[in-house]
């Protein structure tokens, strides 16, 4: 462990704390004096920046306090230079080390502060910096070209950091005050004091640390950073990127034997490296299972790939001696860090890309390929709000690493790697994949599988139950219930392993939960997660639902839903404003998807027994999501979560989700209907509004200019409908035909006459034929005459409801959807009842 690194690491990780101290802290106007702060032996003179015989920023004081006071940690020094000096003066720096976090902190804010316009500056006038509230970072994207004139209209209450508590709240309807500030506060000392007594004369290391990042985001995510400039980054989000950035700072000036800090000025001078990384084979690997024990496997299977990414992440941060700040995401098969550009990084993350390929071929065969690249950068990307050219570039670099798959692999032993391979017809197969049957299969249930089948199993089995995920490197004697990958051992479990209290290195995750997730006695690395899909419907025996039991007491129909959020490649490349871009506002959006992904989807799935026991959501997380289940519940399931999302994002028009249901067998093979599937959602991507228009940034010179209104759409039944326009009358319609035809008001031949019609569209005598047809039913319906009629007239008018629409489709199409949709409710409404009727006799 690298003292000095660690010390530079807590400095700039603490540098802001004091903001949520002092707005926490009484002041008496009278006296002069706050209840908590000595300013005896805390002065401005000593930590705060001086204009014209006013001291500015002095929440640092509160920051110098928190460190010596409260942590105690004044004696972990850097030469004479204390871990309180380096902390707190990062706003009156006199040495390269204080200049470094203050350097580190502009970089996070993007070197400069983004003053208030409008109601927002009037809500920070005066000593309203106790009552601000924090901006939705959703509600500023795109705020300039979608609501320039508008005031902000949400803010996030303050609160601690869990996924069932994520909506913004209307303006008016949202309050803060020193009192709310004082509560989370006192809840942060309490749960501090747990982790100090577990270092209670023991020396501090990288695990507390990373604990203590873990604590500043349960309890200053919802705290803005500044409310001075604009508050919609969080001082968690502002204060890991500040670390991760302080950090490369140190380690490359270490390595070039920079002492002074003229290089944090050259435009040339490149110290940092945004690396990534991504899964490639996705698809096939999870998918490729037969159908009749997909469920047993397919959420290990899914899990299986996060814990890879995970390791990957555990194994270059354990061997570069880095931070959990410095990874910017992970999720959906691929993850970011922010990482020193050195020669000393590239060499290990070099070995590591080996190792990790060599471990991939051996445990799956080359299915599964990790993409990697990275680009470096200085401070003139940050400087000139580049950050999406470099998002594009390390985007680009990855793709080139796609394109050569297992290339140190193939150096290292070009024989071995094209030696004749193949599976006899008459070898013993894996019973759920297909592949060759190994010598050590385990059979169970009437199965034979290899022993990687049957750890997924096993995996998605106990993700169910876990409430704690432990990594630990090296050995462990609980070897037999673990999973191996790159050193690493994991292991899923319902209960606290207090055999974790004696190991080095340890990780213990708690799952989808941060209430009291540092335990005592532990030295180690204590952190929270939020996964989405751990829980998932079970039979009477607590396994898997089949995909026959999801749908069972309904039609026998699985539908597969895929989502995803649209443009968001934009959205990170051009989405903000130019003086926007700020890695700490990228890192509170990523952030911010991945929660609701991640976290609330499980919230969600939790509120209606429907959902638990017919929705399996096989994947969550990053901005897309893949659940399957009973094609009516399923479709309720995705249409609440885009709602869900809407009223999350602020109802951006930059930031909607799109995607599609396939409806099949469940029987059908899942590796077809997830590429079906794929289809139905790009068919939602494709959709175009008739006539609604939005302004984009385009071109070198970021020109605004108005295109069509896409995506923001969901295809159902091969039709995509836009949420906005036709979703609703679309489904309003198909209930109303249902209705009809459920309570014999109208035959059930109406509906197929629809959709009869509308395969014949482009004959010349449909028209007439459907005139004639449907005035017969007319006259032998007369109570439902003017409804046959008025449908009638819409499809010969193409209008709805007898009115003129904007719709996408004309009307013909969308009743013929409706016709259909109704049809599957009448299906499904018969077989309720048949299953109904046979359970009474």
């Amino acid at each position: 462990m690298n003292k000095e690194k660690l010390t530079v690491y807590l400095a700039a990780l603490l540098h802001d704390i004091g903001k949520f101290w002092q707005r926490a802290d009484k002041y008496d106007k009278g006296k002069k004096v706050w209840e908590y702060l000595d300013k005896t032996s805390f002065r401005e003179a000593n930590f705060c920046p001086e204009h014209k015989g006013f001291y500015s920023h002095k929440h640092v004081l509160w920051t110098a306090q928190f460190v010596e006071k409260i942590l105690g940690l004044n004696g972990l020094k850097i030469g004479d230079e204390s871990l309180t000096q380096l902390a707190a003066k990062h706003h009156a720096p006199s040495n390269f080390l204080e200049k470094l976090i203050t350097v580190a902190d502009h970089l996070s804010s993007g070197m400069d502060r983004n003053q208030l316009t409008g109601d927002a500056r009037d809500e920070m006038e005066g000593e309203n910096y106790k009552s601000t509230a924090l901006l939705s970072v959703f509600e500023q994207l795109g705020k300039d070209l979608y609501a320039p004139d508008q005031p902000w209209k949400y803010r996030l209450p303050l609160r601690k950091y869990n996924a069932g508590e994520i909506m913004p709240g209307e303006k008016e309807k949202i309050s803060v005050s020193e009192t709310d500030y004082q509560a989370l506060w006192k809840e942060f000392l309490d749960e501090l004091a747990v982790l100090k007594s577990n270092y209670n004369g023991k020396e501090i290391d990288a695990a507390y640390a990373d604990t203590l990042l873990f604590l500043l985001q349960k309890y200053t995510s919802y705290i803005p950073s500044s409310t001075v400039d604009l508050p919609d980054v969080s001082l968690y989000d502002h204060s890991k990127t500040v670390a991760a950035f302080a950090v490369c700072l140190y380690e490359y000036a270490k390595e070039n034997k920079m002492e002074n800090t003229e290089f944090f000025e050259k435009e040339d001078v490149k110290p940092f490296l945004l690396y990534g990384a991504d899964v490639s084979g996705i698809q096939k690997y999870i998918y490729n299972v037969k159908s009749k024990y997909a469920a047993k496997n397919l959420k290990g299977r899914s899990f299986m790939l996060h814990l890879f990414t995970t390791t990957v992440i555990r194994k270059i941060l354990d061997e570069l001696d880095l931070y959990q700040a410095h990874i910017i995401y992970n999720s959906g098969g691929g993850f970011y860090l922010l990482l020193p550009n050195t020669d000393r990084v590239k060499e290990k993350l070099s070995e590591i890309e080996a190792e990790v390929e060599a471990e991939l071929l051996d445990k799956f065969g080359g299915h599964l390929y990790l993409a990697t690249g990275y680009v470096p950068f200085g401070n003139k990307v940050v400087r000139d709000k580049n950050l999406g050219c470099l998002w594009k570039h390390l985007s680009d670099e990855i793709n080139k690493s796609k394109r050569q798959r297992f290339r140190k692999s193939i150096e290292n032993d070009y024989e071995k790697f094209f030696e004749p391979s193949g599976t006899p017809g008459d070898i013993e197969k894996d019973s759920l994949t297909g592949e060759e049957l190994e010598k050590n299969a385990v059979r169970t249930e009437g199965m034979a599988l290899n022993p990687l089948t049957y750890m997924q199993i096993e995996l998605g089995k106990n993700l169910k139950q876990a409430k704690y995920w432990y990594i630990v490197k090296g050995g462990w004697s609980k070897r037999e219930k673990t999973v191996e990958f790159l050193g690493y051992s994991h292991l899923l479990s319902p209960d606290e392993d207090v055999q974790l209290h004696s190991l080095e290195h340890a990780v213990k995750i708690k799952l989808n939960d941060t209430e009291d997730f540092i335990s005592g006695n532990v030295k180690g690395l204590q952190m929270f997660e939020f996964y989405g899909g751990n829980d998932y419907p079970v039979d009477k025996d607590g396994s898997p639902k089949t995909f026959d039991e999801l749908t069972e007491g309904n039609l026998n129909k699985l539908g597969i839903v895929r989502m995803d959020v649209d443009n968001l490649g934009y959205v990170f490349q051009r989405g903000f404003e130019k003086h926007l871009r700020t890695f700490s506002r990228m890192a509170a959006l990523s952030r911010g998807l991945d929660l609701f992904f991640k976290g609330y989807i499980n919230t969600l799935w939790k509120s209606k027994d429907a959902y638990k026991d017919h929705v399996f959501i096989l994947y969550a997380g990053g901005d897309d999501v893949f659940v399957l289940g009973d094609w009516n519940i399923v479709m309720e399931f995705a249409e609440e979560l885009r709602d869900d999302f809407r009223k999350y994002v602020c109802r951006n028009p930059y930031l909607t989700l799109s995607g599609g249901e396939r409806l099949t067998p469940p029987k059908y093979p899942i590796l077809k209907a997830a590429e079906e599937a794929e289809d139905v959602e790009k068919a939602a991507k494709d959709y175009v509004y008739a006539r609604e228009k939005m302004p984009y940034r385009v071109g070198q010179e970021e020109r605004i200019e108005e295109f069509p209104k896409q995506k923001d759409a969901f295809t159902f039944l091969n039709t995509a409908l836009g949420w906005e326009s036709e979703w609703k009358p679309v489904k309003n319609m198909a209930g109303e035909l249902f209705e009809k035809i459920n309570a014999n008001k109208l035959p059930k031949a109406f509906l197929q006459k629809i959709m009869a019609y509308y395969e014949r569209k482009n004959e010349k005598r449909t028209t007439w034929l459907m005139s004639y047809d449907f005035g017969r039913m007319a006259g032998r319906y007369k109570k439902e005459a003017e409804f046959i009629e008025g449908v009638l007239l819409d499809i010969q008018n193409n209008t709805w409801k007898g009115k003129a629409h904007s719709f996408a489709h004309k009307s013909f199409e969308m009743y013929a959807v409706a016709a259909r949709w109704a049809e599957f409710l009448y299906r499904n409404e018969r077989k309720k009842s048949e299953v109904n009727q046979e359970m009474l006799t």
